[in-house]
């Protein structure tokens, strides 16, 4: 029971992870993150209809949904920064419309699933009994994400930056940097943890055009 509460957290965890960034840095409330997660599970379930394996697919649909989001960021969201943050919280919400509908209209109602790769298929001998390794692996990615998260913010230029921008946006402009570019970039990455968690979560509960609403009111 407690693997299990463990491994469900740290989807959480990483879906949250970029669901803080954007909100901390940008104050930006994005009801469209859960609609990004679903994407990575459809744009994962793509790639593995061109090639069968997991890891490609874990590797290069995050750096799609990041590029989507990317080009969401500055045709939509940006000329919203000056504006009261309930413009941002409503233009979200219906971009989570039209991802889902959009994914409803290409793949169908239906759901889809991932195959477990081989080699975290099957169960581990733990000093209680045997466990399932996928659910060990969605732990260990939490875990590694963590660390990688926070040696990023803590020992990095970028992370100073980035902290910059959070605490004092305009003082941060006019030491040089440009922190609408920054913006820019920590939405494509928040959006792309996202992806992330909709591709570990897809062997575990399938992928469908809703699983983004299913989850984002425990990831809030």
């Amino acid at each position: 029971v407690v693997l299990n509460g463990l491994s469900r957290s740290m989807l959480l965890f990483i879906i949250a992870s970029g669901l803080t960034l954007v909100f901390g840095l940008m104050g930006v409330v994005n009801f469209a993150h859960g609609a990004f997660y679903a994407l990575g599970g459809y744009f994962a379930v793509v790639l593995l209809g061109f090639q069968d394996s997991f890891w490609i697919a874990l590797f290069i649909a995050p750096f799609l949904v990041a590029f989507l989001g990317i080009i969401v960021e500055f045709t939509t969201i940006r000329p919203l920064y000056d504006r009261e943050p309930v413009y941002g919280l409503l233009l979200t919400f219906g971009l989570a419309i039209v991802i889902e509908e959009g994914i409803t209209g290409i793949f169908g109602p239906d759901t889809r699933g991932i195959r477990i790769p081989e080699l975290l298929s099957g169960v581990s001998r733990l000093l209680f009994g045997p466990y399932p390794r996928y659910r060990l692996f969605i732990i260990g990615v939490g875990i590694v994400l963590l660390v990688v998260l926070w040696a990023i913010f803590q020992k990095t230029r970028v992370g100073i930056i980035i902290r910059a921008g959070t605490y004092d946006s305009e003082m941060t402009d006019v030491l040089g940097i440009n922190t609408r570019r920054v913006f820019t970039g920590v939405f494509g990455f928040g959006v792309a943890l996202a992806a992330v968690a909709g591709i570990i979560a897809g062997p575990m509960f399938s992928v469908s055009p809703t699983m983004g609403v299913d989850i984002l009111i425990d990831a809030f």
